[in-house]
């Protein structure tokens, strides 16, 4: 089982009902924390869209880093049909790639896990 989920975020797509993306690039966008401490959230906002992770650190080593077991939720000021995580593996392993997240409803993960999407309404 993997550690620690970690991600390099290069894009957050959250489609609202304008159609509009939203994309969040580690290497600009940044949290607080420059490492994952236990007991320590994090969270990252950009464009009335909002990541709060309650153990990660977002922009650290200009990645999303996300604890095993972490709570993260997205939140948005409109509503939300599509979020899709691009994990870029900057050791080259299967180790840090998007099969850490946990199933929920309208989640497929691709099959070389550099890909993880969520399709579904939530409304604001």
């Amino acid at each position: 089982m993997k550690k620690v989920l970690s991600l390099l975020l290069v894009c957050l797509c959250a489609v609202s009902a304008w159609a509009s993306d939203v994309v969040f690039d580690a290497n600009v966008t940044k949290g607080q924390l420059s490492a994952i401490v236990s007991g320590q959230g994090d969270n990252v906002a950009l464009d009335g869209v909002t990541i709060d992770c309650d153990y990660g650190a977002f922009g650290a080593g200009n990645a999303y880093r996300m604890g095993k077991n972490s709570n993260t939720t997205i939140s948005c000021a409109t509503n939300i049909t599509k979020i899709v995580f691009d994990c870029i593996d900057k050791i080259n392993s299967s180790y840090y790639g998007g099969d850490g997240f946990a199933a929920m409803d309208g989640m497929t993960v691709s099959e070389d896990t550099k890909t993880v999407t969520w399709t579904g309404t939530q409304l604001k």
